[in-house]
């Protein structure tokens, strides 16, 4: 599983950015985990660029998994009814699926 660590907001202003950097990471039939450790906030272009990367992620036959998700960003994926779709992890190492 490949890693990539993002942080501060994931918003309108830095999604493009964002979303090249995530494709870039992609790799054939290799899980991908993004780790919100540092995300302090993220709107719903942020939400895009995940739900983006998702569907990018599953034609490449690997899985997308969010890892070390804070309350209000999970509250935001809530929200936009996004929970069923991605793999939420607390960590690492343990694995939980939401």
């Amino acid at each position: 599983m490949r890693t990539f660590h993002l942080s501060g907001n994931v918003d309108h202003r830095n999604s493009l950015s964002a979303r090249a950097m995530l494709l870039n990471e992609l790799r054939p039939r290799t899980a991908l985990a993004i780790d919100l450790t540092g995300v302090t906030h993220i709107d719903s272009a942020g939400l895009a660029v995940l739900v983006q990367v998702y569907c990018a992620a599953r034609k490449n036959g690997c899985d997308v998994h969010l890892v070390n998700v804070s309350h209000g960003i999970r509250k935001m994926i809530r929200l936009a009814q996004l929970e069923g779709v991605f793999y939420l992890q607390e960590n690492l190492e343990k694995p939980t699926i939401h």
